[in-house]
């Protein structure tokens, strides 16, 4: 039984591949851009290989398979500090709602600022200003089908305004996350079939991501992970990790993501009720390259429901 749903699965995923990808080709374009970037300070500490890691929150974004592996209720809440004024939040409620399914809700939002400038050939002043936002809602379920495989999806909706104009829309994500002993994999198809609508009748697609990733846990304080990710019309990018565990309240991370390093690190406080995790990365910005970005990272977990649920 086990088998044959693994094979089902590989062959949903391939025939949405094919599909996405001659979209993709067929249409190209930079449509929601925003959503690689990626969320989170650990995630990118690791160089964003984290599709076989994904055992917290951010699995929501980065593999909703992985989100069963974490219980209770937790509340998660990143902001990237962009050049340009850009802003980059993302903010995640995950709920363990039985022992083999848990559920979350995220909202990534994108604001490319309020002063961008309108200009018509190489005039000295611009025209007029306006502004442009993005957001991302995300509905997230992770289910275990197997003690060693866990299959999860995203439903997530799309708004996009630029200035007087607005387009909104769907699109899903795909993950499998398999669990071994020391050993991970994990394999994500992002943004399939997503597209955004506007009133105009215009249709933007959005290319989808491919990302497989493998992960193990070398020492028992060392845990490495490296990712393959790929959209479509674009080369394969690699993304590699590594965590160092210090002591139970501290964690340091070091990434590489194609061409840039990256750092973090993660300090947690434990009570009788609630868990806090405090997450900062340091990285160089592609966009502008003596620029440095900065993420940082708050998540809370309810010990009190964990009590009353899993005890």
């Amino acid at each position: 039984m086990f088998a044959k749903t693994l094979k089902l699965t590989l062959v949903l995923f391939l025939v949405c591949l094919a599909v996405d990808l001659e979209a993709g080709a067929a249409y190209g374009g930079a449509a929601g851009s925003y959503l690689r970037l990626g969320v989170g300070a650990r995630a990118q500490a690791l160089g964003g290989a984290y599709s076989a890691v994904a055992d917290d929150p951010q699995a929501a974004f980065w593999n909703p398979a992985g989100l069963v592996q974490y219980k209770g209720i937790n509340l998660y809440s990143q902001r990237a500090f962009l050049s340009y004024g850009r802003k980059h939040s993302f903010f995640n409620y995950t709920h363990a709602v039985v022992e083999d399914l848990t559920l979350a809700l995220s909202w990534l939002s994108y604001s490319g600022g309020d002063d961008l400038e309108r200009r018509v050939g190489p005039s000295l002043e611009p025209l007029s200003y306006f502004s442009e936002s993005q957001n991302c809602y995300l509905l997230s379920a992770g289910y275990r089908f197997h003690p060693q495989v866990f299959a999860g999806a995203n439903i997530k909706t799309l708004t996009h305004r630029l200035d007087d104009r607005f387009g909104w829309g769907f699109g899903f994500d795909l993950g499998l996350l398999w669990r071994y002993d020391r050993y991970r994999a994990g394999l994500v198809l992002r943004d399939v079939g997503a597209r955004v609508n506007w009133r105009d009748s215009y249709q933007e697609i959005l290319l989808m991501t491919v990302r497989s990733g493998w992960a193990v846990r070398v020492l028992p304080r060392l845990l490495l992970s490296t990712e393959l990710s790929f959209t479509g019309g674009q080369t394969v990018r690699p993304h590699f990790g590594a965590e160092v565990e210090l002591a139970r309240e501290l964690s340091l991370q070091a990434g590489y993501d194609r061409d840039v390093f990256c750092g973090g690190m993660t300090v947690r406080a434990y009570t009788d009720w609630a868990d806090y995790h405090f997450g900062y990365v340091i990285g160089n910005e592609r966009m502008v390259g003596a620029a440095l970005l900065h993420r940082v990272e708050f998540r809370m977990k309810f010990n009190a429901f964990d009590y009353y649920m899993w005890k």
